[in-house]
């Protein structure tokens, strides 16, 4: 048993020592002459440079100078394990229960959406555009809730941004269905465009709000001819990534 009566810095060992002397050292001044004893006022208390000392310990008491340790003590210290974080899964949205009407604008997208005859596999693509705030969004959101049973997959992707596009397909590798194909190491926006161009069910790939160049859209298409494509835009050129033909602007309609 340790004898009470000796100072506390023989008592102590191990980490104990160690962080006694790093505290010891902290109270003694930086202006302080060992070799004369001499000192000057120091500009910080011995408490407050502690702290600095001793961020990241817990169950640790200072009061009047002293300093009271308890039977543990903890040290903490961030690592990271190098792997991404696991992102969201994007959502559709949900429409507005205010939204009404622009039933003919739904219904042209119902017709150009139509189910496919066996033989004929080929790609669908179509762009809505018109200004902001018109309801694009929410026409589309409509169509997709009333074509729930001719769609196996939709993924709703923010395409405000190269940015917000590449965050989103990310997202959709942690798909219940893409883990299986896409290993957290692999994890991109090109794996899930791998993985949805991979499908072998009806799927549609919505690029909502892509206000942008034509070709910041064109570079996240998914390989191959199959699938369905739809965009939003108030940009009348994103018709090139789905044909000037395939498209229809969403004007105000009294």
């Amino acid at each position: 048993m340790s004898d009470p009566n000796r100072p506390l810095g023989s008592r102590l060992k191990g980490n104990f020592k160690a962080l006694y002397d790093r505290f010891s050292e902290s109270r003694r001044p930086p202006n302080e002459n060992l070799s004369t004893g001499s000192r000057r006022s120091p500009e910080f208390t011995s408490e407050a440079m502690a702290l600095n000392v001793l961020q990241g310990a817990h169950n640790f008491i200072i009061k009047d100078s002293n300093f009271y340790i308890a039977q543990n003590m903890e040290f903490h210290q961030h690592s990271s394990s190098g792997q991404d974080d696991v992102l969201p899964v994007p959502q559709k949205p949900n429409s507005s229960a205010l939204f009404t009407g622009r039933e003919d604008i739904i219904e042209k997208l119902k017709n150009h959406f139509a189910p496919q005859d066996q033989g004929d596999k080929q790609r669908k693509s179509f762009l809505l555009y018109g200004i902001g705030g018109i309801g694009k969004t929410q026409i589309c959101l409509k169509f997709v809730e009333e074509m729930a049973d001719r769609f196996f997959h939709v993924f709703w992707i923010d395409a405000s941004s190269e940015d917000t596009i590449t965050l989103s397909l990310k997202g959709l590798c942690f798909h219940p269905d893409a883990k299986a194909a896409i290993s957290l190491s692999s994890v991109s926006s090109q794996s899930a465009l791998a993985w949805i161009s991979s499908l072998q069910t009806e799927w549609l790939l919505v690029f909502d709000n892509a206000d942008g160049r034509p070709e910041v859209v064109e570079k996240f298409l998914p390989s191959g001819l199959t699938g369905n494509i739809l965009v939003t835009s108030r940009n009348k050129s994103l018709g090139r990534v789905t044909t000037y033909e395939n498209s229809l602007e969403n004007i105000w309609k009294c």
